[in-house]
């Protein structure tokens, strides 16, 4: 056995027609292995090869490219020397994963090779895999590289980029922190993400749904109403830790967003559009199972299948939409973005029992937390293959525990077969249980795992616990942080092991990071990139951030982005996680009172054993009314804010962060000195528009002020002036106010709504008030609702055939939806024609609300066969709105499928060729055949797929679907298609028949094979896979997709038995 080291210089170089270039270098320390004559390699920091490829290591970069550009090709130069000769390295082969292979091995593939191109907060981003270290099979030879370039070939990439319009500190600096440390030439990249400062105390403003002038929020919460209440107070309590949290009922989120091809849809478009204009960087969805949707991913496996996998990676790409090529099929394309934005976590839930019980945990993380339980952690790792001699996970653990881990922490060793692994103590579920319940902050579990069951030595004989054994569980008040690499613990779409963890009332864990389906040990390393590249190196760092960057590291080809989106996080994202223990501060606040006008306060946070002053922690002064400042230390650990508490007794001052634990103090309020004007309350009223009471572009507003002096002595005078935007009565004045008392001043000032305001928009008056030789500047807020013109249909009727022919005489209608969130107020249309002449050009267009319809209708005289022109919408006080049309009708859409579910069916269809397409509608007919053609969506959907939803069990329709193109021009319908619900579900189904399979529907009593008596019978969820199986439970078959389940649950129905 002989070890060799070595370090390897890449040098990278990108061309292009500017001559865009750079240079990477990198040490790395090779160690190579010899057993016999077969050599096995590792790099630190490196990927393991996929299966079927040689067993080396593979090193993948990504490379920020510049604005508006992706690499569509490249090329490499390798200069090597021989490290070893004579040798062989193995392909890379799991026999129990392989013996599933149906196929041949694939090729070796490249030395280099471009792997994808994606975007990251916005930076185009190639991502480039290389083997340091090649066999040349032919000769027998290992070699090193000394040196590479890679040169990439660019070009044009207009793709849509959505960036934040404002952030937090918090949520810039996440920006900021992972673009850094992702790519290899961060020289390269834009200029960093600013935001807004928060050091004055103010209350901060948001409108629902987001809006361009709202102040930032580091996250959204998206929680069932019923549940949400549980919820508030503690968001309402995470500024105290430097966060600012938006909790949305989903309910409303519903409403507000109508539009989607299903309810996942919608609840991205609310996401993307919080990221826009919040600035958020992390998600927490909370719900019961069938009330939080989940996004199917289609893609490969690990093996050769292809199958569909539940992911909340949805919910983290804000770039694209996860269905580049349009087939309804979700993150299939090699155009689908796979670098998340955000952090995203999901409680499933079933009673709001569990989510008070939840939420006590969550609070004994954040003040209760205690030093000594967060330096004990648990390694409990299994022997993973099928007769249970190998050490796989122990292995893993020890690398991590021997070499890594920070001074300080008592790492359990909870090993299958301990005395021969080196296990401090036996993997059994008894022993586990006894560990949580004596208290472990960190578990790190290496086994396997299914959705009903977290196995503890299963090879070995060390059992496991179900779900009911985490919903009993008692190991309050230690509740750990939970990562495990296993199969389906995480199942999202399901019931299952992980949620239960978090539903327990008295126990089990606060968040679990594992997977939501099959995990293969031949892609085992991603334990090291979550351990080592974002655990161990930070002081403290927030769960979600782990998984993400965890996420981010992973190779973007088929295999791995499986992994991206089986890897998911039970749990609210914005937990702290202290790697290397808790750290006790201390708090020093001068002044220790502060004045109701104005007060600068200086915080100082030390380590309490140390007295060293420590960087970056979070200090926040806040009000029980909800105002609030947040500064952050500098290196001497100090932080200054300006305190304007008003008319409260008490000041809230804590600090957190950095590794620090959180800590609080309490100020009193005095009296302020003097004359002291404070703004209690600002009333806006239309003072010109169509009265209706919205504030909508064309209106005026007046603004009337609640004022009152919180001062000692009284005004003399008050002049209020408005400083931003200009207006129209900009100033007032008020006499004498005695100290204590409230006036109002009608009409302070008046303002007019922007012309050009078009859906939500978040007005920011900025005022001064000045009184007894002193002013201060107070930031207002107005939600204006406008309108969004969407051109919806363009048709030519009166004549036969239904098209156009110079010197027809016809009809051509134009449908332009209101599909903003303020009414047009009525005004006048022009319509600008090609190709016919109008009998009119312009019409009067009365009042039209969000969701309304107007339908604008001229008798035209034809002159070409192609109609194109535009409408223009003008009113007062308003910019005008332009339309575009043109006339002519798409193809139909194609093979129409569907799959159903118990209250769902779902659509799927190949779009047209030879045509744009930017829609489709989709109709529905009842199966009786009475009634017309209904159309489902209001706007034609964007995807090649659609969701029926709420509909009754066992139940039959017809469908189909017409295309629509850019020009809202609908074509002829697709060939309708029979689709069916399926029964309704038994208590505890859907639920796993094995690693990957899923069920569509309760399982049924039913003579399949016809000899009398009853069989089993259920339906997969992936590869419409069949299953049958005798009372004794012998197989009748299984992996079929011959059976029609409505047939069956039709002829099973009188059977079915519960």
């Amino acid at each position: 056995m002989k070890f060799f080291i070595a370090i390897i210089t890449v040098i990278l170089t990108m061309t292009m027609a500017e001559g865009f270039s750079f240079s990477y270098l990198e040490q790395s320390v090779p160690f190579v292995e010899l057993e016999g004559n077969v050599a096995s390699v590792s790099i630190a920091g490196c990927e393991y090869a996929m299966p079927g490829q040689y067993a080396l290591p593979v090193r993948t970069i990504n490379i920020a490219l510049p604005a508006g550009t992706r690499s569509v090709s490249m090329d490499f130069h390798a200069d090597e020397e021989v490290l070893l000769s004579g040798v062989d390295v193995e392909i890379l082969r799991e026999p129990e994963l392989y013996a599933k292979w149906p196929f041949d091995y694939p090729e070796i593939s490249p030395r280099a090779e471009l792997v994808s191109n994606g975007m990251l907060f916005g930076v185009p981003i190639a991502q480039v895999s290389f083997r340091p270290v090649e066999f040349y099979p032919s000769t027998g030879t290992l070699t090193k590289i000394k040196s590479i370039r890679i040169d990439l070939t660019l070009e044009s990439w207009n793709c849509e980029i959505i960036l934040p319009l404002t952030s937090t500190r918090n949520s810039a600096e996440f920006r900021n922190r992972i673009l850094d440390r992702f790519v290899v030439n961060p020289e390269a990249l834009p200029e960093r993400f600013t935001h807004e400062p928060m050091h004055e105390m103010e209350p901060r403003v948001r409108s629902f749904p987001p809006a361009p002038g709202d102040d930032p929020a580091d996250g959204v919460a998206i929680i069932e109403e019923r549940y949400l209440p549980a919820f508030e107070e503690f968001f309402h309590d995470e500024i105290a830790f430097g966060l600012s949290i938006e909790p949305i009922s989903l309910e409303a989120l519903y409403e507000a967003y109508p539009h989607g091809v299903d309810r996942a849809e919608r609840i991205r478009r609310f996401i993307v559009d919080a990221y826009e204009k919040w600035g958020i960087s992390g998600v927490f969805l909370a719900g019961e199972i069938e009330a939080l949707p989940v996004r199917y991913r289609y893609g490969q496996m690990a093996i050769p299948t292809w199958a569909e996998v539940p992911s909340d990676l949805y919910f983290a790409v804000m770039d694209g939409d996860w269905n580049a090529d349009g087939d309804g099929y979700f993150g299939e394309d090699n155009e689908d973005d796979y670098l998340p934005e955000l952090m995203v976590g999901r409680f499933q839930l079933e009673s709001l029992e569990e989510a008070e019980a939840y939420v006590r945990k969550l609070r004994a993380h954040r003040r209760e937390l205690d030093r000594d339980f967060t330096r004990k952690w648990l390694f409990a790792c299994a022997s993973l293959s099928h007769t249970g001699s190998d050490r796989m996970g122990q292995s893993i653990c020890d690398s991590i525990i021997d070499y890594h881990l920070p001074m300080g922490i008592d790492a359990l060793k909870m090993f299958s077969r301990a005395d021969s692994t080196g296990g401090d103590i036996e993997l059994n579920s008894a022993n586990f249980k006894s560990e949580l319940e004596l208290g472990r902050y960190f578990v790190c579990h290496i086994d396997h795992g299914y959705q009903y069951i977290l196995h503890t030595g299963k090879q070995t004989g060390g059992g496991g616990l179900s779900i009911e054994d985490f919903l009993v569980m008692d190991n309050s008040p230690f509740f750990p942080l939970l990562y495990t690499y296993s199969c389906e613990v995480n199942a999202i779409d399901f019931n299952s092991v992980g949620a239960a963890m978090l539903r327990s009332l008295d126990g089990g864990a606060v968040a679990t990071i594992a997977h939501s389906r099959p995990a293969w040990t031949s892609q085992i390393n991603i334990v090291y990139s979550f351990w080592i590249s974002n655990i161990l190196p930070y002081p403290s760092i927030k769960i979600g951030e782990i998984l993400k960057n965890t996420i981010l590291e992973f190779p973007d080809n088929n295999i791995y982005r499986y992994y991206k989106s089986i890897t998911t996080l039970f749990g609210y994202p914005f937990i702290d996680m202290f790697p290397q223990g808790l750290t006790e501060i201390d708090l020093a606040v001068t002044p220790d009172t502060i004045r109701a006008d104005e007060t600068a306060i200086t915080a100082i946070v030390t380590n309490s054993i140390t007295s060293v002053p420590i960087e970056d922690v979070s200090v926040v002064a806040r009000t029980p009314s909800g105002k609030f400042a947040i500064a952050y230390t500098n290196e001497s650990g100090i932080a200054r804010l300006i305190i304007r508490p008003g008319d409260v007794e008490f000041v809230y001052v804590s600090a957190f962060g950095n590794g620090g634990a959180f800590i609080e103090e309490t100020l009193a309020v005095v009296e302020a000195e003097g004359a002291y004007i404070v703004i209690e309350e600002a009333t806006f009223r239309e003072i010109g528009g169509d009265g209706d009471f919205d504030f909508e572009p064309g209106d005026t507003f007046a603004c009337d002020l609640q004022i009152r002096n919180y001062g000692t002595l009284a005004a003399e005078s008050v002049v209020v002036s408005l400083v931003s935007p200009e207006g129209i009565d900009v100033e007032s004045f008020l006499g004498y106010l005695p100290a204590g008392d409230t006036a109002t001043i009608v009409g302070a000032f008046s303002i007019a709504a922007p012309p050009n305001a078009r859906g939500m928009v978040n007005v920011r008056p900025v005022v001064e008030v000045y009184a007894g030789g002193s002013s201060y500047l107070d930031t207002l807020s107005i939600i204006l609702k406008g309108p969004v013109f969407t051109h919806f249909s363009t048709e030519y009727s009166g004549t036969v055939d239904g098209m156009p022919f110079p010197g027809d005489t016809g009809y051509i209608s134009i449908g332009v939806t209101n599909t903003g969130w303020g009414d047009f107020h009525g005004g006048d249309a022009f319509l600008l024609l090609d190709g016919a002449i109008p009998e009119t050009d312009s019409f009067f267009v009365g009042t039209f609300a969000p969701e309304d319809t107007v339908i604008i209708t001229a008798p035209v005289v034809v002159e070409a066969s192609a109609l194109t022109g535009m409408i223009i919408f003008s009113w007062t006080n308003a910019t005008p709105e332009t339309i575009h049309f043109e006339r002519r009708l798409p193809p139909a859409p194609h093979s129409l499928e569907m799959r159903p579910s118990v209250t769902s069916i779902q659509l799927i269809w190949i779009p047209p060729t030879g045509t744009e397409i930017s829609g489709y509608n989709v109709y529905r007919k009842d199966f009786d055949g009475a009634g017309e053609w209904r159309r489902l969506n209001n706007l034609p959907l964007k995807f090649s797929t659609y969701i029926d939803e709420g509909l009754p069990e066992v139940t039959r329709f017809f469908y189909r679907v017409t295309a629509v193109d850019a020009w809202m021009n609908e074509g002829p319908p697709s060939d309708s298609i029979l689709a069916w619900t399926t029964l309704p579900l038994l208590e505890g189904w859907p639920r796993s028949v094995g690693a990957s399979i899923r069920i569509y529907a309760s399982p049924v009593l039913f003579d399949v094979d016809g000899d009398g008596a009853d069989e089993v019978f259920v339906m997969g969820q992936n590869y419409c896979a069949g299953f049958a199986f005798h009372a004794n439970g012998e197989d009748v078959f299984d992996f079929t997709p011959e059976i029609d389940p409505f047939a069956v649950s039709r002829g099973a129905a009188g059977n079915l038995r519960t």
